[in-house]
């Protein structure tokens, strides 16, 4: 590999134009995501699209650069790839893939013809038949040609069916144990063999109404308790003298006499 071939990078530098990018509605996460690990949104479309172009070719590695932007969402950084640029002209074998000149060139001819505004997040390519890792080659292609934050490497291989994403934590190039797919609104997602869905998580906002109904509950049964417990407190107590007791009735000559003496008899 010779130096002077990338000489004509970097496209993904800072001086490219910023754009606000909103973080894509609808979009489902696969597999875990842990803190500080970087947020990567892909559409399923381009999926879709480098799955099939890494399909194309088995005898040798192939290669995109991916393209769109980067922003921050609750202190997290956060790559949104929305599109990808073929890699044309590289030199390509079974077990390695080198960007030549001619590469970088075509690649910011089509950055600035299609992807206007756009910057460099990373690249992919594949490893025929042989798994998904990052090879001595392909680190030193990460670490000197997409060592920012925000840029990923994705490796495909097409013969196995196994992917895997890598991206940057605390300095060192590791994999990524989850990331989002997203589609248009009210579209739905559908992954690629193997992906495997995380659990959704109850929504902030359900929670807080949860909340909010076991409080209200709670205050309704505190007002109830303390109700009956004045009314019982206000409640008028009944005169035991204005009953006559049963030695009252035995002296009365009443009907209650006999009883009485009848039952005294009995003891």
């Amino acid at each position: 590999m010779n130096q002077e071939d990338f000489e004509i990078t970097f496209l993904s530098g800072e001086e490219a134009p910023r754009q606000q990018w909103e973080i894509p509605k609808n979009a489902v996460q696969v597999g875990q995501i842990g803190q500080g690990d970087l947020r990567l949104y892909i559409g399923q479309d381009l999926l879709h699209q480098m799955d099939a172009l890494a399909s194309f070719d088995l005898r040798r590695e192939t290669g995109c650069f991916l393209v769109g932007d980067y922003t921050t969402q609750d202190g997290q950084l956060c790559a949104i790839v929305a599109g990808f640029i073929e890699a044309r002209y590289a030199d390509a074998s079974s077990a390695s893939l080198t960007f030549t000149h001619e590469t970088w060139q075509y690649v910011s001819e089509q950055l600035e013809e299609r992807f206007s505004g756009m910057r460099i997040l990373g690249w992919q390519h594949t490893h025929p038949g042989y798994g998904v890792f990052l090879s001595q080659h392909d680190m030193f292609i990460q670490e000197n040609f997409f060592n920012l934050p925000y840029q990923i490497a994705y490796v495909i291989d097409p013969v196995q069916g196994h992917r895997g994403f890598f991206g940057w934590k605390q300095g060192r190039v590791m994999p990524l144990s989850g990331y989002y797919v997203f589609g248009n609104l009210g579209e739905e997602i559908h992954l690629l063999p193997g992906a495997e869905r995380a659990p959704e998580k109850p929504k902030k906002r359900r929670r807080w109404w949860i909340l909010l109904v076991a409080l209200l509950a709670i205050f309704l049964a505190a007002a109830t308790a303390a109700t009956i417990l004045i009314t019982r407190s206000e409640a008028p107590q009944g005169n035991n003298s204005s009953r006559p007791g049963m030695m009252e009735l035995a002296e009365s000559g009443q009907p209650g006499e006999a009883l009485f003496d009848t039952r005294m008899a009995g003891w």
